[in-house]
């Protein structure tokens, strides 16, 4: 029952907004899956906004629900819950389900890819995980290209190094994950090659122009408040606590999921991939941010102040921002970010969405620091997943349509 309201809860959250972000990201041969997603949305809803954003909006909503699964199979439910929520509740996640980047469904194929890779050295059934591993890593790389498995590569790399030379994964599984892999896309790339379609095939298929090497790394405090939370583990990292201790396989999920972000990070970073695929870190960030909030619920983590002023510090600045781009619009409009129309109507009452953002960090941030983390973190998490949604219904419309526009792959 809880599934099917998490449905429909990220569905209202993804779906009725008339508007959204145009990416310029088209879809490419060398990642097909997207375009054939589109393909099909606009044969069932015809061509329009609704059929060219549907993909898009329905992997936020299998994300979501994906992580309350998880979550409350590796943990309890409560745990899913609260992860879904930090998810949704995190400012450029959830306007990322917005767009129609084409590489959104690549990145949460890749996260199960990962995920089933971790569970080959714990579940019962092995050989099963490694198969569906496979072949969501060959679905990775047919909606992402090439970068798919070379992060996943990188992943367990990093990983096997962190476990000094040690996974619990035997040869034959891991070569049985390459082999379905490789059977899940390779029918496509041969296809490709025999066709003459291999030529100029590119490691990073989408093009970028002018993306820095900072980009994604300053894309990371766009995802306020998971953000907040992840800096909470410098203060645990080197703890040995009987009270922040995690069951051996939780503890082996959470290697995983730092090994996924900083390996996901530095490869886009290095690779300037569109800012749009920082949604491949999302789900990683949020899985980490979610550990340490479930401490402070449970009272086993104690935030120091340097973590209230941080919170206060990120929050406030996106709330601030926000409250500040109507005034620019209307007063200086040079300040204004190079994404927005210069023949936008502001309102000077839109700032009301800032100010209100501002109020639910202050408010939450000060629940939390009178033992009230439970209805703090919701005020912050929920109220400003609700503000987000409005916001981006608001602000949409006036940004820019990027010069490439989006088209359908046939």
């Amino acid at each position: 029952m809880k599934q099917i309201l998490i449905v429909l809860a990220a569905a209202l959250l993804f779906l009725p907004f008339p508007v959204f972000y145009q990416a310029g990201i088209p879809p490419v041969a060398e990642a097909p899956l997207y375009g054939w997603l589109q393909s099909a949305s606009v044969a069932i809803f015809g061509a329009g906004p609704f059929a060219m954003r549907e993909p898009n909006a329905l992997a936020g909503i299998l994300t979501v629900l994906t992580c309350f699964q998880v979550g409350k199979q590796r943990q309890d439910e409560r745990f899913g819950m609260w992860w879904a929520l930090m998810l949704a509740g995190s400012w450029l996640p959830q306007l990322l389900f917005r767009t129609d980047a084409p590489m959104i469904w690549g990145n949460y194929f890749l996260f199960l890819s990962i995920y089933l890779a971790y569970r080959v050295s714990w579940s019962a059934q092995p050989w099963r995980a490694a198969a569906l591993s496979g072949v969501m890593l060959g679905l990775a790389t047919l909606s992402a290209g090439l970068t798919a498995p070379l992060i996943a590569l990188l992943t367990g790399l990093v990983y096997w190094t962190w476990k000094r030379f040690h996974t619990g994964m035997k040869w034959p599984l891991l070569l049985f994950i390459i082999m379905m892999a490789a059977v899940s896309a390779g029918w496509y790339y041969a296809w490709l090659g025999w066709s003459g379609g291999l030529k100029g095939l590119h490691l990073q298929p989408f093009p970028a122009p002018g993306a820095a090497f900072s980009g994604h790394w300053l894309a990371m405090l766009a995802c306020f408040p998971a953000v907040a939370f992840l800096f909470t583990w410098l203060q645990t990292a080197r703890t040995r606590s009987i009270y922040l201790a995690q069951p051996a396989e939780n503890r082996d999920l959470t290697w995983w999921m730092w090994a996924f972000f900083w390996t996901g990070l530095l490869a886009l970073a290095v690779m300037r991939a569109p800012l749009a695929g920082a949604s491949l870190l999302h789900i990683p960030l949020s899985y980490l941010a979610t550990v340490q909030v479930y401490r402070v619920l449970e009272g086993r983590l104690r935030l120091k102040p340097w973590n209230f002023i941080l919170l206060l510090l990120l929050g406030l600045s996106t709330g601030l921002a926000l409250a500040l781009l109507p005034l620019a619009a209307l007063y200086q409009p040079e300040a204004l970010p190079a994404c927005f129309r210069a023949d936008a109507d502001w309102q000077v009452a839109e700032m009301a969405y800032g100010i209100v953002f501002m109020i639910l960090v202050a408010a939450g941030a000060a629940m939390v620091g009178k033992k009230q983390a439970q209805e703090g973190l919701l005020v912050m998490l929920a109220g400003g997943m609700l503000l987000i949604a409005f916001a981006a219904m608001r602000f949409a419309p006036k940004l820019q349509t990027p010069p490439q526009a989006t088209t359908v792959l046939q």
